[in-house]
């Protein structure tokens, strides 16, 4: 990526949106396979959500692609008025490529990772700055000189970038998560309603799912305020209304069973 900023043709809205804009874009580009002449080209994945490992524990979600980075850093630096060194931003003659920075720093797990497992000189010599060759065993490496400058120019240029990317990652899969949680809830008194009636002398539960089941013998313990607060439907309503006693009955026998 190239050093000088072009951010007069930018105007952003508040609170970094255009990363969330990128986030449900579709463009996305497939880098080529490295020839022995390049550096290690950025692989990065054109799905981005936050994955969870077996253990439950959030990772990281993958790098941006290239275009995507490119627009929204941008974008950022509009938005935050940052200028780049062009002393800093390079080494011996090269340039520092901000985006294969950002994509390598991102796989090895972010910069916290990076800088515990001391790996910056990885880093560098997947970059292309290999100073110690690699072997069948052991990757090539950057010297102390360059890795301590790639994590700076990380830490000024690119840090608060990353984690704003992160964080528009785990909000909008919860914002998703959130909806397909409503969505259900909404299916499932739908179902609820077409199988109740508020004139049946005893509820009639048989052709509801357990989901469905439960969530009327929860709304047992709720006044009707609170149900209408929740936008439940009026004739489940009054279902509950009608048959108030008999589900808190079996709301009653759950706890009972469980405790056995």
């Amino acid at each position: 990526m190239s050093n000088s900023m072009h951010t007069d043709a930018f105007s952003l809205p508040p609170h970094y949106d255009f990363l969330r804009n990128l986030l449900s874009s579709s463009a996305a580009h497939s880098p080529k396979p490295p020839t022995a002449s390049e550096p290690d080209k950025p692989n990065a994945s054109k799905v981005l959500e936050v994955q969870s490992s077996p253990s439950g524990t959030m990772q990281l979600p993958p790098p941006l692609d290239k275009s995507r980075f490119d627009n929204a850093y941008r974008g950022y630096c509009a938005t935050k008025a940052i200028k780049h060194d062009p002393l800093m931003t390079s080494f011996e003659g090269r340039d520092i490529d901000l985006y294969m920075l950002h994509t390598h720093v991102m796989q090895e797990g972010g910069q916290a990772t990076v800088t515990a497992q001391d790996s910056w000189d990885v880093i560098g010599g997947r970059m292309g700055f290999g100073q110690f060759p690699g072997t069948d065993t052991k990757p090539a490496k950057a010297g102390p000189e360059l890795s301590q400058r790639l994590a700076q120019v990380y830490r000024d240029y690119l840090s608060n970038f990353d984690q704003v990317y992160i964080n528009s990652v785990i909000d909008s899969k919860r914002k998703m998560q959130a909806a397909q949680a409503a969505q259900q809830h909404q299916q499932a008194q739908a179902a609820v309603a077409a199988n109740v009636s508020s004139d049946q002398a005893q509820p009639q539960l048989g052709l509801l799912n357990r989901h469905q089941m439960q969530m009327v013998i929860g709304y047992a313990n709720q006044s009707i305020e609170e149900l209408r607060r929740q936008g439940v439907q009026e004739k489940v309503i009054q279902f509950v209304e009608t048959n108030r006693a008999h589900l808190q009955r079996m709301f009653r026998g759950q706890f009972q069973n469980a405790e056995i």
